[in-house]
């Protein structure tokens, strides 16, 4: 591979290193990870042309340069009508009724707007959708979070919220003052069964410190999901020199750009631009 990208690929394998050995090296308490109910989110996919394929439904799960003219209007006008006129290929309903426009964050290059998935009034769980477009109202790029086979049977809770709350700190068993809480009522999708839940969050201010995420199902009361979302730098780490050029974070973040194929942020069968050159800095790796 030449050019720019085959920089970053060396680059990726000395950062993928140091990634392995942070892993090793800066693990969460043993006592945090005994509490921790992890379930396996990750949606097996396949690639096709310029999407990521989702192997369940059959939905894209990203559309990379997509390259499709919309009528010039709000950001929001013009991505629900991206989301309309593709809404077969997305799974979506035609008519969107179950998507809400949440934000819209304006960049050089663009707009990244955002939609969340709701069903029966209640946001579905990791349920939302991003539509990049830029400058010349095209939409170029697509990630696409919704869950099409989501269906909630009972839509009433048995539990309270305020039940699911007292039920995560018990499980957690936090001592003292939490300095951030909140809760909410969600529907939670994973590969075929739907269920609807209470998230609570919690910090704990005194005692088992983490960024705690508990999912109490609002029918049974089940717990089924922990998890302390906190991370953690090792307690010894090994000190050493060295750096190396890198893009910090990516190209398209420190340059304020949006991603667009034959144009000086785009894959360019790996050609080097001078806007990607100009992004790279160098950074201590460690």
């Amino acid at each position: 591979m030449a050019g720019i990208w085959s920089k970053l690929r060396q680059g990726a394998w000395v950062m993928a290193a140091i990634l392995i050995w942070g892993t090793l090296s800066a693990q969460k308490p043993a006592r945090n990870q005994a509490l921790e109910i992890r379930v396996d989110e990750q949606e097996p996919f396949y690639r096709f042309e310029n999407m990521r394929v989702s192997r369940e439904t059959g939905a894209p799960l990203a559309l990379y340069r997509v390259n499709y003219m919309v009528k010039s209007g709000s950001p929001e006008e013009m991505a629900r009508q991206y989301l309309r006129e593709n809404a077969r290929l997305l799974r979506l309903r035609p008519d969107l009724a179950d998507l809400r426009h949440t934000v819209t964050r304006e960049t050089p290059g663009g707009y990244h707007v955002r939609f969340q998935q709701y069903i029966e009034e209640y946001p579905v769980y990791r349920g939302d959708i991003v539509v990049n477009i830029d400058r010349h109202d095209m939409v170029v790029f697509v990630m696409n979070s919704y869950k099409p086979r989501a269906r909630l049977v009972n839509p009433r809770p048995v539990i309270s919220l305020e039940q699911a709350e007292q039920m995560a700190k018990n499980y957690l068993n936090i001592q003292g003052r939490i300095h951030y809480q909140a809760k909410e009522t969600v529907v939670y999708y994973h590969r075929g069964r739907t269920r609807l839940a209470h998230k609570i969050t919690l910090v704990p201010a005194e005692d088992l410190f983490g960024d705690w995420e508990v999912l109490v199902d609002a029918v049974t009361g089940e717990i089924f999901k922990v998890t302390d979302r906190a991370l953690y730098a090792p307690r010894s780490p090994r000190r050493t020199t060295g750096s190396g050029w890198v893009f910090d974070p990516d190209p398209l973040t420190r340059a304020r750009a949006l991603y667009q194929a034959g144009g000086p942020f785009g894959d360019n069968n790996d050609a080097d631009t001078d806007s990607l050159v100009a992004q790279i800095v160098e950074r201590p790796l460690l």
